[in-house]
């Protein structure tokens, strides 16, 4: 069945006048009432509208039957008023069960024999003397003929009969009959849901608890009316041990009191032996010493070592350090040195290579520059090669045109690339001590420097581009 309550409001039950869905005890109510009506001669409940009707249903008592006619039978009486109870659970089950009960009770009032009332005997109100009262007998009662004792069964087994049948097949009829005289149905009555308050909860302010003490946190998330729970645990170099890294519930959000902000706490910096790392090329040494946490710091050093080799590293192998410690790297950039000094926008010395950094005196400087035309040039210029202290006093030099003078830079086209070799030997008596390799050009005429517009990746000194430190060190 749907939720409906369209239909006769006389024969409404009261889940029904409700909106409620109908049961077979719905059908065993609307029994009720055409048997009451049957009866009595009118339904339980009646009103001007049919909203009236089964809000009558819902909520009055309809008058007892043996009020309405006291010569109905007792029996019939209260199984009327089972079947008119507001409550379905009070009813019976379904017309079936109501058929059976009436049928059942028909057959028990056929068998029942006529027993004769005895007469009642009344006390006198005015007693007499002893010897002259008599007593006063109500005259017994007249016991009806055959024929009127067994027109009052037929008519009882009729009508107890007649329930029988009701109840089983008055659905059908009964639907159809009501269909036909009430064609209105009657709007369900609206029922007003009474408003539910729900009080607000309290909202608290998450404390600032990242790089707080456990303990610390702990009390001033309580304080703020919030749990606090420890959800994980991790090395952090930069935090102490057992104090706060993270927190999962923001700093400042508003939430609810009585949530739980949850806390990862550190372990402290992680401990690792420094692996050895000399000779390797830095591509290969430099993911594993990130992935232990370490902090890089790397020099480039001219060496004749392949360029990208580690010549060194501080801390040695074998030290043990904290995560997130340095480790120094020195690194050769290989024999050629990158310049890209551009020398007043004509000529760009690119690079340098050379052969060692450290000599005796007797030994010999040995390198080579790489140059390339900017544009043409008409005049010749000049280059110089020095091995200068700091000072600017000069230990030893040479100045030549490039390629020994067989490649003038007035012979050079534009974008050409010029490989001019050098050789310069350091005096025997040098004294020990550091010096700048120097270099440049200059127009011999004027003696005047091409100057140097930009440095690139050298370090320039009044024209002059340093190209490396080198060292003099005494012959053994």
């Amino acid at each position: 069945r749907g939720r409906s309550s369209g239909g006769a409001p006389h024969y409404f039950s009261p889940e029904q006048a409700a909106g409620e869905n109908a049961s077979p005890a719905s059908d065993v109510y609307s029994i009720g009432v055409v048997i009451y009506e049957m009866l009595t001669g009118r339904p339980p409940f009646e009103a001007e509208t049919g909203m009236g009707v089964a809000l009558k249903h819902l909520r009055e008592e309809p008058l007892p039957l043996r009020r309405m006619n006291p010569q109905g039978p007792l029996q019939v009486d209260r199984i009327v008023r089972k079947v008119l109870a507001k409550e379905p659970a009070a009813r019976y089950r379904t017309a079936d069960q109501l058929g059976r009960i009436l049928d059942s009770y028909r057959r028990l009032s056929e068998e029942m024999p006529t027993v004769r009332r005895p007469a009642v005997v009344k006390p006198c109100p005015h007693p007499a003397k002893p010897e002259r009262y008599e007593a006063l007998v109500t005259p017994p009662r007249r016991r009806p003929k055959p024929e009127e004792e067994e027109r009052g069964r037929d008519w009882l087994a009729v009508f107890l009969g007649a329930m029988a049948v009701l109840a089983v097949f008055c659905l059908i009829p009964l639907g159809v009959s009501v269909y036909r005289r009430y064609g209105e149905a009657v709007p369900q009555p609206t029922i007003t849901p009474t408003p539910v308050v729900t009080p607000v909860p309290n909202r608290v302010q998450v404390p600032d608890v990242v790089g707080l003490s456990q303990e610390g946190a702990r009390r001033l998330v309580e304080e703020a009316g919030l749990q606090f729970a420890v959800v994980g645990e991790r090395h952090d170099a930069s935090i102490p041990v057992l104090n706060i890294i993270t927190q999962t519930l923001p700093a400042g959000q508003m939430v609810v009191e009585g949530e739980t902000v949850g806390v990862i706490i550190s372990q402290g910096p992680r401990f690792v032996t420094v692996p050895a790392v000399e000779g390797l090329p830095i591509t290969a040494a430099e993911p594993g010493l990130k992935e232990m946490g370490l902090d890089i710091v790397r020099r480039d050093l001219w060496s004749r070592e392949v360029k990208g080799t580690i010549l060194s590293q501080n801390p040695p192998p074998d030290s043990i350090i904290s995560e997130g410690s340095v480790i120094t790297l020195v690194v050769s950039s290989g024999p050629r040195l990158m310049l890209d000094v551009n020398l007043d926008n004509k000529v760009l010395l690119k690079a340098c290579d050379l052969e060692s950094d450290t000599l005796k005196p007797g030994e010999t400087l040995k390198l080579t520059l790489y140059w390339r035309a900017l544009r043409p040039m008409q005049e010749n210029y000049t280059v110089f090669v020095h091995v200068a202290r700091a000072d600017g006093w000069i230990l030893t030099q040479r100045d030549v045109q490039p390629r020994d003078g067989t490649r003038p830079t007035s012979s050079w086209a534009t974008d050409e690339w010029v490989e001019d070799h050098h050789e310069l030997t350091i005096p025997s008596d040098a004294t020990p001590d550091i010096y700048w390799l120097k270099v440049g050009m200059y127009l011999q005429a004027t003696m005047m420097r091409l100057p140097v517009v930009d440095p690139g990746q050298a370090r320039v000194l009044q024209d002059s581009v340093l190209v490396k430190e080198l060292r003099v060190v005494a012959a053994q």
